[in-house]
């Protein structure tokens, strides 16, 4: 299999999105992962989000997913397939989840390229949110890997979907060490810290 990673000769890969503000400057990051030499996922085993991946969704990848008619539709032929047998893609002691944004050592991109063959991939077709397991399950045993990610994230009230943060809740967050990103930013409070 064709190893991409090689085609950009980085030390490190960041996934972040168009709502992520770094916190520090990109020396400072630089310096971390360089004392550090470490890969930076949020891993963790929750058995309580194995349906996620054992159960079938069959219509994840449609544009109205997020519709309110479209969920009370899904819901019950979700929920009875808790109770029916299992798909059998992955045993439960394969799965694990964690956040979408991580830091990676080019050694851990490699493997993830060398192991996200055809037949791995298939055996995520119809999951819910399969990109909040697939990198964690692949790397859930590799070395050099914290299994937390370097983000500041934020949930309240029960919402699947993270909190947008205010211009004080980055200055308070900007206290912690260990946080180099936010998540999530509006293109407001974004233009406020641009500079």
């Amino acid at each position: 299999m064709l190893n991409r990673s090689r085609e950009f000769d980085y030390d490190y890969f960041v996934l972040i999105s168009g709502e992520c503000l770094p916190l520090k400057h990109k020396l400072k990051l630089n310096d971390f992962l360089t004392l550090n030499n470490k890969s930076f996922i949020e891993i963790n085993r929750l058995p309580e989000y194995d349906w996620r991946i054992n159960t079938y969704n069959f219509f994840r990848d449609q544009c109205f997913v997020r519709w309110s008619l479209f969920k009370i539709i899904n819901f019950p032929i979700s929920r009875v397939q808790r109770f029916l047998p299992r798909r059998g893609n992955f045993t439960s002691s394969e799965i694990r989840m964690g956040s979408s944004w991580f830091v990676l050592k080019r050694k851990h991109v490699d493997f993830i390229i060398s192991k996200s063959t055809d037949s791995y991939q298939k055996k995520f077709k119809y999951t819910t949110c399969s990109d909040e397991h697939y990198f964690q399950m692949l790397l859930k045993e590799q070395d050099d890997v914290i299994t937390r990610n370097l983000h500041y994230i934020r949930f309240s009230n029960g919402n699947s979907s993270p909190d947008y943060l205010s211009e004080d809740d980055i200055y308070n967050v900007t206290t912690d060490v260990n946080c180099y990103f936010v998540r999530k930013v509006s293109e407001n409070i974004m233009n406020i810290f641009k500079n």
